[in-house]
Parts: C-alpha cells; structure tokens; sequence
C-alpha cells in the first residue's frame, strides 16, 4: 500500500511515501541458546528460547534431530560431557522452526602445577597450584594470600580468607598486578589446616634489589642483623644490613624503630611502587634477640575476659611471668597456657634456657569491661544512631545471612523483639573468618557507626 505524502510535489522536490509491508508469519522462529557454542566449564547451564510466543521447544542430545516426539525444554540443560543440543521450536498453527544446533566441549580440569611454572605463564593464561599459606592482607576490598610451595612463592587474590598454615588449593587467571605475579581467583578450597609453614629463607639485601628480587617474590624470608635508618611519610623504613640497604614496609608501623638494631625480621617479599619490600606480618617477625619473650596481643585495650598468649625462639627454653608487678625469677608461675585478663594487667616475663635469664619483657593492658545480655536490636535501637556507639558489647547472638568476602559478615538475630523500629539485622567488621550462612554464632566487639 503505497500513499503519497501530502503537499505538492515539484519538480526538484523528492517524492515521499510511506511504506506498510504486511507479511505474515508461517513458521516458528529459530530456537537460541543462553551460552555461546564451544568450549565450557563442566556443569554450565544452557537455556533455549524461541521469540515465538507460546512455542514449545523439543531438544536431542544423542544427534539425532529433533522431533514433537522428542525430549520436551522444561528446564536448563547441564552441560557435563561433550555434547551437541539439536532443537526446534513448536506452535500449533505455524510450521516447525529450523532445527538449531549448539556443540558444546567440556574444559579439560587444570592440573596442580609448581608455583614456579605458574609465574612464568603468559598474563591471562588460567592455572592450578597448591601451597601453604605465609601471610595474609587485606587490600582494596579484597584478600592478598601469600602462598608457597616447594619452588615459588606467588600472591593469591580474592574475596577469600584462609590462615597462616593453611594449606589451599586454588585456580584462577594469572595476572601481573604493577609487575607482581598474582593468580586472581573467585574462591579457594583449605586442603588442610595448621600446617607447618615453610622453612623461612634467610637472605641479605642484595637479594631484595630491582634485579634480584623477583627471585624470591612473594616468599617467607628472613634478614639478619638489622639497623632501622629510617622512615619516610608513607610508612617505608629503611633497614641496613652487611650487605647494603633495602626497604620495609610492616603492616604495623609500631613494628619497628629508628635507630635499633634487630637480631632478625621476618616478612614476605612485596613489589610496589617499583621496589622490593619485606613485610614484617606480626610482632614475633621482629625480634631484637632470640632469647626474649614475645605476647599476642602485645599490649593495649582488651576486653575482658580474653586471653595473652606468650611465646620465645628460644628452642626448649622456659617462660616464667608475674602479673603482681614483681620482677620473673625461676619461682615465679611457669607459662604453660593462656593467661586470662579480667582486670587491667601487667605481664612481666623472663626465658630461661641452660640456666641463664633473658632479660625482662613487660606487656601492659587495659581492661575493657564489656556490655552483656544485648540482642541486635538493642544495639539498632529506634534512634539514628545507636546508644552503645563506641561500646564493647559480648556475646551478641545472630544467624549468619551473608559473607562479604573476607571483610566480615551480615548476622539477623535469632528473635525479632514486637518493635517495628528496630532492626534485626547487623554487619560484623572482622577479617578472614571462617563462618559459613546459616551458622549461629556468638560475636564480642565494639559497636561502630
């Protein structure tokens, strides 16, 4: 049906029509799938769809082509082995669309390689490893895992947790984040837990330099003898040994001082900011003599009611403490379990091997009496901003409902309360837990808003 627009027409004027095509379908459309043909993940799911409204579709596997008589679409279709999905769409009253045809090859499963083979793979490229995790961080949202095995070190990222000790297998793409090797994944398995870490690497500043360090990136390593120089605005310390200079960066700053000289530290090896860095992890990565005694925590608020764990390298040496104030002797409490802090305290402790002393180690605590008997909507409360802002609250009850990666986790209390303007919802700020949804758990801390 062609109609002339309106106005007249001259002779240099274009002629405008208006085109109605009528056409009239015959036949159903082609069926389509959800994945791309080629090469998948075993256990992918594969949606058909006809843009025919009302159609039914009928699908084969074994190769043979489809029929009415055929396996009826209800549901996804699992992609488990190499297959190829024949399918057409069905409508009363319309022909059979074409039959559409969708070959699918199941991924081969990575193979457990070296960490050494990994990190020498081009950018891209996915793989498998195993190792024992030596550090963990965590940085712009998600977790740095420091692994190694037996011929490498390499950084594992993600939204993961796993703990110094673990060890995990994990797969995902490798990636050089600013030149660092790092294998990128979506989740992790723990293979087994608390294992022993690897035998720390002892190394000089030589071996941290441009040219030298990628040769022990990202491993556990010790330097001995350390004098700390200094430190700049950004928190980099400066560390001469007989070899030269090198750069730390500790992931607390307390860590270390100017000026002293330390028996060893301890860390795993960073490249940032276009600079080999060790990175002491804890207090005991730093010792200033072996025949010490070292705390976790080492001092500080702490809530009442936990526990000060001591610790020395020195081998088959034996702790004595006080907490009355008085120096340690060989009379004094011999350490043999976790000393409890119910009232502020200060641990005074001596090593004792082959019969001669350290020297006095002195770790004091403030007590932090906390707030019991709560739910999560007492915390809430119906203002703003909760009453118990800045408190320490313990044993509050919740039911795990969603985990944030390794930054904590969301918990809904096991009874609501009758007020409609109170929540019954909190989030937990707490790093690498290992809670899964739907565990009930019982969670001390200090309410933030």
């Amino acid at each position: 049906d062609f109609t002339e627009a309106s106005g007249a027409a001259s002779d240099h004027d274009p002629l405008l029509v208006q085109i109605d095509l009528m056409t009239e379908v015959t036949q159903a459309s082609k069926v389509k799938a959800s994945i791309n043909a080629g090469e998948v993940e075993a256990g992918t799911e594969v949606q058909l769809s006809t843009s025919t409204e009302g159609a039914e579709i009928y699908y084969t596997i074994d190769e043979s082509l489809p029929t009415e008589e055929s396996t009826l679409y209800n549901a996804p279709i699992i992609i488990s082995e190499d297959v190829t999905i024949q399918a057409i769409a069905v409508k009363e009253g319309l022909e059979n669309s074409e039959v559409a045809s969708f070959s699918y090859t199941v991924k081969a499963p990575l193979e457990v390689q070296s960490i050494a083979d990994t990190r020498s793979l081009e950018v891209g490229s996915e793989a498998k490893i195993e190792g024992i995790v030596t550090a963990s961080f965590v940085a712009g949202g998600q977790t740095n895992l420091y692994v190694q095995d037996d011929s490498a070190g390499i950084v594992v990222r993600g939204d993961i947790a796993a703990n110094i000790g673990d060890r995990i297998s994990a797969e995902g793409t490798l990636n050089q984040f600013f030149n660092m090797a790092q294998l990128e994944v979506d989740a992790i398995e723990v293979v087994a837990e608390s294992e022993d870490i690897p035998e720390v690497q002892v190394i000089t500043a030589e071996d941290i330099m441009t040219d030298t360090g990628e040769a022990v990136e990202a491993e556990l390593v010790k330097v001995e003898n350390v004098t700390i120089t200094e430190v700049d605005n950004y928190g980099n310390f400066t560390g001469v040994d007989e070899d030269g200079e090198f750069k730390l960066l500790p992931q607390d700053a307390s860590l270390l001082e100017v000026g002293k000289t330390y028996e060893s530290i301890t860390g795993v090896i960073d490249y940032n900011f276009s600079e080999y860095k060790l990175i002491p992890r804890l207090a005991m990565d730093v010792v200033e003599s072996t025949f010490y005694v070292f705390a976790n925590p080492s001092g500080g608020d702490i809530v009442a009611g936990s526990t000060i764990e001591l610790d020395t390298l020195a081998e088959d040496g034996v702790i004595y403490y006080t907490v009355d104030g008085t120096d340690p002797s060989t009379t004094s409490e011999v350490y043999t379990e976790a000393i409890e802090v119910t009232e502020d305290m200060t641990i005074k402790a001596i090593v004792v091997k082959d019969g001669e002393a350290s020297e006095i180690a002195i770790f004091e605590y403030q007590a932090i009496i906390p707030i019991v008997s709560l739910d999560v909507h007492d915390i809430q409360g119906v203002g703003h901003v909760s009453q118990y802002d800045g408190e320490i609250v313990k044993d509050v009850k919740g039911i795990v409902t969603l985990i944030d990666g390794s930054k904590g986790f969301f918990m809904e209390a096991p009874e609501a309360d009758a007020d409609v303007r109170t929540s019954e919802g909190i989030y937990v700020n707490i790093e690498d837990t290992n809670v899964n949804v739907g565990d009930l758990v019982s969670v001390t801390g200090e309410v933030e808003e």
